[in-house]
């Protein structure tokens, strides 16, 4: 649920964004939108209203993305925006190896492991794979940040949040498929009664 809330703030970003230069108007209120601004303001409105729906739902919030949303907008630099990215992905895969690390255990192990049986080196190679994209996902992001100009930035942000979770959700798909454990098959009723006979 989270990456879809995610998706559509970035979704909102990029139709904002796109909108540059046109004039919004919904009855008297009249508004021009004006680029990367306008965009920043259209998605902290979205981020702000999953704030209050979550917080009405189950009192949680991703409190970090607050924080640069409300630097982007007072500070008017779009670094903060452009910086998101990798610093929440680079922070993610400190996370998943910290707490291999610290915990002795995957972090995704303890947050699935009730609900996906796998063997343990499929827990390992599911924690690496999501800790190399979030870095490289960091890296990438940063790189378009620092060569390209903003509209770019602002394509690659949308189309890559889409195209980039589809890819490890297949990827991790397989990787559970591989690794998933076998449960024996259920025995028929007439077979337990006997055995305690």
């Amino acid at each position: 649920m989270r990456q879809l809330n995610e998706l559509l703030a970035i979704a909102v970003f990029f139709i904002v964004y796109r909108m540059d230069g046109d004039h919004v108007q919904i009855g008297d209120f009249s508004y021009q939108v004006d680029g990367l601004y306008s965009a920043i303001l259209a998605f902290t409105v979205v981020v702000l209203m999953q704030w209050l729906a979550l917080r009405v739902l189950d009192g949680r919030w991703d409190r970090r993305t607050g924080i640069l949303l409300a630097f982007s907008v007072v500070f008017q630099d779009p670094r903060f925006i452009l910086w998101k990215p990798t610093v929440l992905n680079w922070a993610s895969a400190l996370v998943l190896l910290g707490s291999r690390h610290l915990l002795g255990r995957d972090l995704l192990q303890m947050v699935m492991g009730s609900h996906i049986q796998m063997r343990s080196p499929g827990w390992l190679r599911l924690n690496q794979l999501w800790i190399s994209f979030f870095i490289f996902s960091g890296v990438l992001n940063l790189w378009v940040a620092q060569n390209f100009s903003i509209p770019l930035w602002v394509n690659y942000k949308f189309y890559s949040a889409f195209g980039f979770t589809l890819l490890m959700a297949l990827l991790s798909l397989l990787l559970i498929l591989r690794y998933q454990e076998s449960s024996p098959p259920p025995q028929p009723k007439e077979d337990v009664l006997q055995h305690h006979q």
